[in-house]
C-alpha cells in the first residue's frame, strides 16, 4: 500500500501533517531547491512534536557539503541528497557519506534519480536504479530537480517509471514518487503500488511549493492516496 509522505517547512506545517493522516513527515526548505535543507533548529522541533511518525529530511545537494548533525541523525529514519553536478563523480561521493551515516546510525540515505538528469548533471535514473540493486539501499527517490511546473511524468514516461519499481521491489528497496505530482499524476501512478507518494506542491495554495500548506487539500491528498492504494490491493 503507498503511503503519503509530506514535505513541510516548519513545526506549523507538521502540525497539520500530524492532525490529518499523513503517514510521514518530510523536513525541507522549498526555498533552496528540490532538495533543500532545513536549520537544524527546525528539524530538531519536528523531531520534538512528531515522536510517533517516521520523519525524514532533506539534505541539500551533496556538492554542497551541508553540515550534519549527528544528534539528529541518530532521530530520523532517512536522510537523501541530490546529485546535481556530480553526473561522473557520484558513486564515490554517495557511498563515502552513506557510510558514514549508516555505520553509525539507524539512519538509512535514501538514492536520488532526477528524471530530468540532463538538465542537473546529474547521473541517469537506470544508473541509479542499477547502484541501488547492487549495493542495496533501502530506498530510492524518484524526483525533479527542476522545479518550473513541469512533473514527473513530462519528464519520464509511465512504462519507465512501472519498470524501476518493479525492479526496485524485486530487490526489496522502497521507491518513493515526487516530482511536483498532483491528484492527476496520483491517479496514474497508484497501479504501480510506490511505497510513498512525496508531495509538497500539491498540498500548497496555487500548487507553489513556497506557499503556505493548505490543511484541506491535506486531507484531500491523504483520502485519495489511502483509497488509491485500497483500491490496488483489492485489484491485485
Amino acid at each position: 500500500m503507498s503511503k503519503f509522505l509530506l514535505s513541510v517547512r516548519n513545526k506549523y506545517e507538521a502540525k497539520i501533517a500530524l492532525a490529518n493522516n499523513v503517514d510521514i513527515i518530510d523536513v525541507k526548505n522549498p526555498s533552496k531547491g528540490s532538495l533543500g535543507k532545513a536549520d537544524d533548529k527546525i528539524i530538531q522541533e519536528i523531531l520534538d512534536i512528531a515522536s510517533n511518525k517516521p520523519v525524514t529530511a532533506a539534505m541539500g545537494e551533496l556538492i554542497q557539503n551541508e553540515p550534519i548533525n549527528p544528534e539528529l541523525l541518530s532521530r530520523l529514519h532517512y536522510v537523501k541528497y541530490g546529485l546535481s553536478n556530480l553526473k561522473f563523480t557520484w558513486k564515490n561521493q554517495i557511498e563515502k557519506i552513506r557510510t558514514f551515516i549508516e555505520s553509525k546510525h539507524r539512519c538509512k540515505v535514501v538514492l536520488v534519480a532526477y528524471a530530468d538528469a540532463e538538465h542537473a548533471y546529474a547521473p541517469n535514473p537506470d544508473n541509479i536504479i542499477d547502484h541501488a540493486v547492487r549495493e542495496k539501499y533501502s530506498a530510492i527517490l524518484l524526483d525533479t530537480w527542476q522545479k518550473c511546473g513541469k512533473t514527473l511524468l513530462d519528464w519520464i514516461s509511465l512504462n519507465r517509471i512501472t519498470d524501476y519499481i518493479n525492479t526496485c521491489h524485486a530487490n526489496q528497496i522502497q521507491v518513493a514518487l515526487a516530482g511536483s505530482i498532483s491528484r492527476k499524476e496520483i491517479n496514474l501512478l497508484s497501479k504501480n503500488n510506490p511505497d510513498w507518494f512525496a508531495l509538497r506542491s500539491a498540498a500548497c495554495a496555487n500548487q507553489s511549493r513556497n506557499s503556505k500548506i493548505k490543511e484541506q487539500l491535506v486531507i484531500e491528498l491523504a483520502d485519495l492516496i489511502h483509497t488509491e492504494a485500497t483500491i490496488n490491493v483489492w485489484n491485485y
